[in-house]
């Protein structure tokens, strides 16, 4: 088996298999799966319920209608998903958004240094947190520059910022004394449905866990600058605008009541790093959010026409190759050498199922 690049025609050999170690690899990986899904009755929210025949009689999936006060869109539309990275993409571009999340063009351009420190942060706590029983941060080895560089490819100043970035979230680990019969979800998908818009909203927090009966929504991310105070974190982030507006209308665990949003911002200069709390049972907090979520998703999705948005954001744009005012731009604004891509431009919604 080969894969062969479109763009550039180039081919590597992925499978070189002989037909009795093809029979061996489906017996012991495949013949399970194909099992599992012909037999399983269950039902699981996600991607595949943008195209699911059986959306209205499925009591799964958690229906919120008026989520942001969203109006149908005049056009005539197939069911659609809505993702937080689908919201940071067109809040940055309309073009960025089609050309990713619509006609998947992305991938050719180079990931900065800052994403790959950010991929390589959000890879480690991932793994970390998925040990089970559950287990702080605090217990387990400190992180080495050397095997974190080996791990993920990083150069020098990148793995010593993401080793010093891991060291700075033993101190804000969420799952410090947390109860053996706490739930500890990593990178779950919360699915809920807007009816009256047809569309399936997806979103996957780092961490989602209980607490003595409260359900906690953990956003990581890793910046080489301080927040900026001059924005509200929902502006900053709208996937937190999201997470207030999925808990306020029951999408996660019992609602609202009891609950908080987390935002852990790690820096790789110690004691700089902060943790946040958000409450999503304030009416302020409610309110703001369906502002900053209407202000991003009715434009997109009545948008027909996706015009280029050309700014800062085109240097870290995937779908650049495609896209001519994005590569004039970066022609005409060069990036200051020395500089590294800050890292909050890594989001971890680019891996999951529904990208």
């Amino acid at each position: 088996m080969f894969d062969f690049g479109c763009a550039d025609g180039s081919a590597t050999l992925l499978l070189d298999w002989r037909s009795a170690q093809a029979a061996e690899r489906f017996t012991a990986d495949t013949a399970p799966v194909f099992h599992h899904v012909a037999t399983g009755t269950g039902t699981r929210p996600g991607e595949s319920c943008v195209e699911c025949k059986g959306i209205s009689r499925c009591t799964a999936l958690r229906r919120t209608p008026d989520l942001w006060g969203g109006t149908p869109s005049t056009q005539a539309h197939k069911r659609r998903s809505l993702s937080a990275w689908d919201l940071r993409l067109y809040g940055e571009c309309p073009a960025q958004y089609h050309l990713v999340r619509r006609l998947h063009l992305d991938n050719l351009a180079e990931e900065g240094d800052g994403a790959r420190r950010g991929r390589a942060v959000d890879d480690w706590l991932n793994k970390r947190h998925s040990v089970r029983p559950a287990r702080t941060c605090r217990s387990l080895p400190r992180p080495d520059e050397f095997e974190v560089a080996g791990e993920y490819n990083l150069d020098g100043p990148s793995a010593w910022e993401a080793a010093r970035m891991l060291d700075e979230h033993r101190a804000l680990c969420p799952l410090d004394g947390i109860a053996p019969e706490e739930q500890v979800l990593v990178q779950h998908t919360v699915t809920a449905y807007v009816p009256e818009l047809d569309v399936v909203v997806l979103a996957v927090p780092d961490l989602l866990y209980t607490f003595r009966g409260r359900w906690i929504w953990r956003e990581t991310k890793t910046s080489s600058r301080p927040l900026w105070e001059g924005r509200s974190l929902l502006r900053s982030y709208p996937q937190l605008a999201l997470a207030v507006l999925l808990f306020s209308a029951g999408a996660v665990g019992t609602g609202a009541r009891r609950s908080w949003i987390e935002l852990e911002h790690l820096r790789a200069d110690r004691g700089l790093s902060r943790l946040e709390r958000i409450d999503p049972a304030h009416p302020e907090t409610v309110t703001e959010a369906r502002e900053v979520i209407a202000e991003i998703a009715q434009p997109l999705l009545n948008d027909t026409s996706y015009e280029p948005r050309t700014g800062r954001h085109c240097h870290g744009c995937q779908a650049r190759t495609w896209c001519g005012p994005g590569t004039a731009y970066t022609a005409d604004h060069p990036r200051a050498t020395g500089t590294l891509e800050d890292a909050s431009a890594w989001d971890p919604d680019r891996g999951n199922p529904h990208d």
